[in-house]
């Protein structure tokens, strides 16, 4: 009974402790008294959350430790670089000690920075075993530095005497310096082009009138004869440039054959004759001088000066310019003196180059008549040692040449190793000719592209003078007469042309990459 009183005392106490009037809460109160005041009891501790503590606790440790990571990634990123760097310089190095070994002549350095281009392949199964991707790297350092030097060091110790263009200004650009007066057009890759006129192959009749109802007027038509061909010169309508005519032109005769009238050109600087050849120099080896052999040319006129090394040979020369005409250049001389040392003693020599003053040049129309003209007189083969960009309509010419059973050999370029395929050698069934110095190394401004078929000397070629001096010729349009020599030899002992073209590839003396490559072709002929 004690007890009952006590626990009644303690719930009339809370109910006074909560606020509740004594009279009112307490029977209440008492009512629910067990279950009510037992349920607070227990959530009275989870009241107490630590929740908001907890959550400040977690959050700066976070970020703390990405700020830590990041600098720890930076660091290591910064050693790589400098382990590589050592890795690839040594290589370099060792390189042009171990080719500097074949010779200690003077001139180290331009020939130590020469040869990880070519000597590399001379030495074909070792550099390929070891050197390992490495390699093209490294060759394309060498023949930067190879090019540094020999610009500091000046041109003439390369390529004295008569230097073609080294590769600078482009083709293109020298087109458009020497063909200023003629006040050109240019077609879309720059080349310039005869202003207001195009040209075309084999034009019908029912083609021609279609044209001129369409304002087209004709300007001239020339048969070409000897390899059946009729080429036409139309001037443009009214309003309308080059360009937009020849497109117009393709539109209304789309099975027809257009271009735009090109220029061409066989760029190189003639220097005076020193009082013999510079060091380096080689005349040749004109093992067929008895042959009396005979060839056709495309280039400028040929002069035979006493002394010269055309001296008794017999010469035809046909002038196939409408304007001024050249009668003789340095360049057309050196060809035809290089052909006569390999025992070239008749030449057709077509002049087709003509000049303003400011430089000589061509044209597709008129090198599609000569090589008409020469077919006509009956040549075997042909050297042309100029170039251009590609024509449709030249490309007709020369197709329809070559299916008479002509040889056409060709001057590969010289506007360098990345510079796009020269014309007429790039074309298809013409034997394209590089250009390599006395160690079979090619010229570093000769072109290169799988159209590139063989290479010959055609660095500082020395060629004797009228006055009894020797002149260096450097460029691709001094070895291709080397090449054309050969074959004219192989036509003589009455071979095909098919016949001696297989002959000439198997006595190429292969170089760089093993088989064909894009550098030297088929190899080198001696």
């Amino acid at each position: 009974m004690q007890t009952a009183f006590r626990s009644l005392g303690r719930i009339a106490a809370f109910a006074l402790a909560a606020g509740f009037p004594a009279g009112h809460a307490a029977p209440a109160f008492a009512q629910y008294a067990g279950p009510e005041f037992d349920e607070p009891d227990e959530p009275e501790p989870p009241e107490i959350e630590h929740h908001e503590v907890e959550e400040p606790e977690v959050e700066p440790p976070e970020v703390e430790e990405h700020e830590v990571e990041d600098r720890d990634v930076e660091e290591p990123e910064i050693e790589p670089p400098e382990i590589e760097q050592q890795d690839v310089e040594q290589p370099e190095i060792e390189q042009p000690e171990v080719e500097g070994t074949e010779t200690d002549q003077p001139g180290i350095e331009e020939d130590d920075q020469d040869q990880p281009e070519i000597e590399g392949p001379d030495d074909g199964e070792t550099v390929g075993e070891n050197a390992g991707e490495n390699d093209d790297g490294e060759e394309r350092a060498a023949e930067a530095g190879e090019d540094a030097a020999e610009d500091a060091a000046g041109a003439e110790n390369e390529t004295a005497g008569a230097d073609e263009i080294a590769g600078s200004p482009s083709l293109e650009e020298w087109l458009v310096d020497v063909t200023q007066e003629q006040n050109p057009e240019y077609d879309t890759d720059g080349f310039p082009v005869q202003r207001g006129e195009i040209i075309a192959a084999d034009l019908s009749d029912a083609a021609g009138r279609l044209l001129a109802d369409h304002g087209f007027a004709l300007i001239e038509t020339s048969e070409l004869s000897a390899i059946g061909f009729r080429l036409t010169r139309l001037g443009v309508p009214a309003g309308e440039t080059a360009l937009t005519a020849l497109e117009e032109a393709r539109k209304l005769d789309r099975s027809g054959v257009y271009d735009l009238g090109h220029f061409y050109a066989a760029p190189y600087t003639a220097s005076g004759a020193g009082g013999a050849a510079g060091s380096g120099a080689r005349p040749g080896r004109g093992g067929a001088g008895a042959r009396n052999l005979r060839i056709g040319m495309i280039d400028s006129g040929v002069a035979a000066g006493k002394g010269a090394a055309l001296d008794g040979a017999a010469i035809i020369q046909k002038d196939f310019g409408s304007r001024t005409m050249v009668q003789a250049t340095d360049h057309g001389s050196a060809v035809a003196a290089i052909l006569s040392r390999f025992g070239v003693r008749r030449l057709v020599v077509a002049n087709v180059f003509q000049s303003d003053g400011l430089g000589n040049f061509t044209s597709a129309e008129t090198i599609s008549r000569a090589l008409d003209w020469l077919t006509a007189e009956g040549v075997a083969v042909i050297n042309i040692s100029l170039t251009g960009p590609r024509n449709l309509v030249l490309d007709a010419v020369v197709e329809r040449a070559l299916r008479r059973g002509t040889l056409i050999v060709a001057a590969a370029g010289n506007n360098g190793p990345t510079a796009p395929p020269a014309y007429p050698a790039a074309l298809p069934g013409v034997v394209a000719v590089t250009a390599v110095d006395d160690r079979r190394r090619v010229y570093r401004y000769a072109n290169r592209g799988p159209y590139i078929d063989f290479a010959a000397h055609g660095v500082r070629v020395a060629v004797p003078m009228g006055d009894g001096t020797l002149r260096e010729y450097t460029g691709t349009s001094f070895s291709a007469p080397r090449v054309a020599a050969w074959l004219a030899a192989c036509r003589e002992d009455g071979r095909e042309a098919n016949t001696c073209l297989a002959m000439l590839e198997k006595a190429a003396v292969d170089l760089g990459e093993p088989g064909r490559d894009e550098v030297y072709g088929a190899g080198y002929i001696d």
